[in-house]
């Protein structure tokens, strides 16, 4: 679990173009007739940049399920609705 949480957090630092990758794949899932995207992330605060992307691209923070990737590291689940008025 702990090399899992290192790759993502390695691979979110380097990715420079992470608004036109969250769009793409928003479209994509659009034209697969996605209603919703779920993200989970940490509630580390190593994350904290990674939580406040998702804020503003939209997505609301649903569910927090305290110690789940370890003692005082939360598992926060962000939502958001990819129907389009």
């Amino acid at each position: 679990m702990e090399h899992a949480r290192d790759c993502c957090r390695t691979c979110a630092a380097r990715c420079r173009h992470k608004k036109r990758a969250v769009h793409a794949l928003e479209a994509e899932l659009r034209i697969r007739g996605a209603r919703i995207l779920i993200a989970d992330t940490s509630g580390d605060a190593g994350f904290t940049a990674t939580r406040k992307f998702y804020a503003a691209k939209g997505y609301d923070e649903e569910a927090r399920i305290r110690d789940f990737w370890g003692t005082g590291d939360d598992k926060v689940t962000y939502w958001k609705s990819l129907i389009t008025d």
